[in-house]
């Protein structure tokens, strides 16, 4: 875990706090959301649904979009209401083959002929935990979302 400004973490605390009031100040529409949502639609270009009229069940590839821009905006009101709390979030990722941890949540088995490796062993992490550290409570750790990892 990469930790700067060790000792500093309220003057840091209180510097991003106030830094995000002023911008907000500003009342600025971002246009964050939507360059994510296009390049994430452009990206996906090959599976992305062509126009076509509403049969069999399938989304629409407009009405698709509209719900990509609702997550992607929905994703940056988000960061920015972390960004403006006093607790620290991080994002920890488990590191590849080390014990399995009740951080964690295991999604699927990595076949292995190690037999020294177990599925108390993590192979690899397909996302991290949110992990909390409170303002009043630094040493404290809370998880808000365990990490999705592949035991072998």
């Amino acid at each position: 875990m990469l930790i700067c400004n060790v000792g500093h973490e309220a003057e840091v605390a209180d510097w991003r706090v106030r830094t995000m009031i002023c911008a907000s100040l500003l009342n600025l529409e971002s246009s964050w959301p939507q360059e994510v949502a296009d390049f994430i639609q452009e990206w996906m270009a090959p599976l992305w649904p062509r126009p076509l009229p509403a049969e069999g069940g399938m989304v629409p590839a407009d009405e698709l979009f509209v719900l990509l821009e609702k997550v992607c905006k929905e994703a940056f009101e988000f960061s920015l209401l972390v960004r403006s709390s006093n607790d620290r979030y991080l994002c920890e990722l488990p590191d590849p083959l080390s014990p399995f941890q009740d951080d964690s949540e295991a999604q699927s088995r990595q076949p292995c002929d190690d037999p020294s490796l177990t599925d108390e062993t993590v192979a690899y992490a397909m996302s991290s935990a949110l992990v909390k550290y409170p303002f009043t409570d630094p040493k404290r750790r809370v998880k808000l979302d365990k990490a999705h990892v592949v035991v072998f």
